[in-house]
Order: structure tokens, then sequence, then C-alpha cells
């Protein structure tokens, strides 16, 4: 009998540890999508891949993808500072996508908490890799990783507010300014 329950314990030691089972993702580390925030906010869920394919984008032209960028951005769109920065942030990204490419930007919603009705902050896991485009002036290439704080990386909560026209929109939390990013 002993042996038996030693067995059982050192299986789900075993599976623990290589993220089977214990409600974790394949990898005990990283984070992984959050199914919850998929089927209770739908579109938010959505929104992430709409922003990364507009910004990934690379042979669309550039109206079309701030187009499409913005469309999940609130208003007011408040920076980290508490500053209501909308148009600040299409003009920053604007200028950026003149100079760079977006090699990868991975957003990877990993947890939320319902603050409200109309208001869910979403843990966000975020890769952005650009390279500038040849002839144009920079100081931002590079790979940037947010979110995972077990790696390290800064956090990042994206707040999503679900406006009048009953669209959801990150109100605050994305990072786009240098100091934010570089």
């Amino acid at each position: 009998m002993k042996l038996f329950k030693l067995t059982l314990v050192m299986i789900l030691s075993i599976a623990m540890l290589t993220g089977c089972g214990g409600g974790g993702s394949s990898n005990p580390v990283a984070p992984s999508y959050d199914q919850e925030l998929k089927t209770d906010y739908p579109d938010v869920f959505n929104s992430y891949s709409t922003m990364q394919t507009a910004l990934e984008s690379n042979t669309t032209d550039i109206d079309s993808r701030i187009a499409s960028f913005m469309s999940v951005i609130a208003t007011p769109f408040y920076d980290a500072n508490e500053a209501s920065k909308r148009a600040d942030l299409e003009a920053v990204t604007k200028s950026r996508l003149e100079r760079y490419n977006v090699n990868t930007w991975s957003l990877l919603p990993f947890s939320h908490a319902k603050v409200d009705d109309n208001t869910v902050r979403v843990s966000t896991k975020m890769v952005l890799s650009v390279t500038l485009i040849p002839g144009k002036e920079g100081s931002g290439a590079g790979t940037y990783h947010f979110g995972d704080t077990s790696k390290g990386e800064p956090e990042l909560v994206f707040t999503w507010v679900k406006e009048g026209d009953g669209k959801w929109r990150i109100k605050k939390g994305l990072p786009y300014r240098s100091d934010e990013l570089f």
C-alpha cells in the first residue's frame, strides 16, 4: 500500500513538473492563453489578433494599418502617466510604421480581472521585434519583451472598456512611448 501511494505521489509530481495536469499550461513557467477571457470576453480576445495583424502587415498601406489598430483604442486613451494621449498614440505609431518593419508583435492575454460590467483588466505578454527600414533613421530596432514577470519583464496590463457603441477598446496600459518601450 505504501509503495502504491509513493508511486501515485511520484506520478503526480512528474505530471505537475512537466505541465501536465495541475491546471497549468504545457510550460509550467511561461504564460498561456486565458481561455476564460476567450469565453467571457470574445471581442476583447479577438481584438488582440486585430492589433497584431494590423502592425505586422508590412505590405499593407500604413493608413489602413493605423485605422485597423486604432479601431481597438478607446477615446480617450490614457498613457502610463494618466494623460489623455489617443492622438499622440496614433501619431507615434504612424511615425514608427513609416520607419520600421514590424517583424513580430505577439500579444498573449494570459489572465484577466473583471472590474465592472464595462471594464476588464487583462494581463498580457507582448513581444515586439522591429527592424529599421533601409534609408530611414531611428534607434529603436530590436526585440522587446513585456508581461512575463517570472522572467523579470515589466508587467503589462491592458484596461479594456466597453464604449457607448458596445465595442471593447483599450483605455490604458498599452506602452507606446520610447521611454516605455526601448
